[in-house]
């Protein structure tokens, strides 16, 4: 199940090892980025922030265990589990609450879980050993995946004042829900009959509705805003390739990739329809955060000062409506560091208005 994982890196790491490319410093810096550091490993990745700010994620400690932290006035914090080794956060609201998993004691289970208040607690499964929360609302409404009695099958998960409620699937036997929004919309993505494919799928009170692809066998959604956009992956005719996806109305379009990378990502999207991500060179395989808006591509690494520094952003994971990213980036040496990046001049720009932030526009490779 995603976010289970002992080790829940993003694919994208594995394939950024092979190689990482070098950015220059753009002549005018976009943003400020800043090392969030981590709780004494060498790997941390920020998953989600607030408005206020405060990002959540993942570090490892330095004994090589992976745990839920938050990252808040310029310290770091260990979450801490359910008694077990391992933990993440994969979503925080306007109040602090942040969703992710943990391991139960001897690491026989991951549960989903929610920290609240300096308190942890397990939000349980729909019958069978494992569940993970993904994303959390401002109405404290959690979704994420649950294993169903007999561990057979996997369904996405609804949360909500005490209960769980199976999403249900497009017809196979596996689904998992990725976001929320503060309608109550969740997305994510589902087998579809005979678990011959996996589509990006939507939850809106109706069942769950196939959002499609762009032409290939597989899709997923990642993120959506309050109006309903939403954004993820599709892979295109041919199934060779994959690219940065945003539905309108049900209907996808291909958001493209950086020039001469062969694929691409998306994950998160604010209320101003800005969107982040990934795009991958087609030798190296090495990824750069990536920023889609008003129909131009962006590399984060052009857009931020990285001189002196030895680091390259990798992904871009989640974007808030003040326009601040988070993700991570990798070092020379391979270690990976949660990073935010902060439009600079922030506190004065515009609502959704990119134009102080942005350098002049490139269109994406389709």
């Amino acid at each position: 199940m995603r976010r289970i994982s002992k080790h829940p890196l993003s694919a994208l790491t594995a394939s950024a090892l092979f190689g990482l490319a070098s950015h220059a410093a753009s002549a005018a810096p976009s943003y400020t980025v800043t090392d969030l550091g981590t709780t004494g490993g060498p790997v941390s990745a920020a998953t989600s922030l607030n408005e206020a700010g405060v990002v959540a994620g993942y570090s490892y400690t330095s004994t090589g265990q992976s745990h839920a932290v938050v990252w808040r006035n310029g310290g770091v914090r260990d979450l801490g589990t359910l008694g077990g080794s391992y933990s993440g956060v994969a979503g925080i609201n306007e109040a602090g609450v942040m969703a992710g998993y943990a391991y139960t004691s001897g690491d026989s289970a991951s549960r989903a879980t929610i920290w609240r208040n300096n308190s942890v607690m397990d939000l349980g499964t729909l019958g069978g050993t494992y569940s993970s929360a993904n994303a959390i609302n401002d109405y404290n409404q959690v979704v994420g995946a649950s294993n169903l009695p007999g561990n057979a099958s996997v369904h996405a998960t609804y949360w909500t004042n005490g209960r769980k409620i199976d999403l249900g699937t497009l017809g196979g036997s596996y689904s998992t829900a990725q976001a929320i929004n503060n309608q109550g919309w969740a997305v994510g993505y589902s087998h579809t009959s005979g678990d011959g494919a996996s589509h990006a799928a939507l939850w809106s009170g109706q069942g769950a509705i196939d959002l499609g692809t762009l032409g290939g066998t597989n899709s997923n959604a990642q993120g959506i805003n309050d109006a309903g956009l939403i954004a993820g992956t599709s892979e295109l005719k041919g199934d060779l390739l994959s690219r940065a996806t945003l539905w309108r109305n049900g209907v996808p379009s291909n958001l493209g990739a950086l020039q001469a990378d062969h694929t691409s990502g998306a994950y998160g999207i604010n209320n101003a329809g800005q969107v982040v991500g990934y795009s991958l060179a087609p030798l190296s395989g090495a990824g750069r955060a990536t920023l889609w808006a008003n129909g131009c591509i962006y590399d984060l690494n052009g857009m931020v000062d990285l001189s002196g520094r030895d680091l390259t952003l990798v992904q871009a994971s989640a974007i808030n409506h003040r326009g601040q990213i988070v993700g991570f980036g990798m070092t020379s040496s391979r270690e990976t560091r949660a990073v935010l990046l902060t439009p600079i001049n922030s506190s004065t720009q515009a609502y959704g208005d990119t134009r102080r932030t942005t350098p002049p526009c490139t269109r994406p490779a389709m």
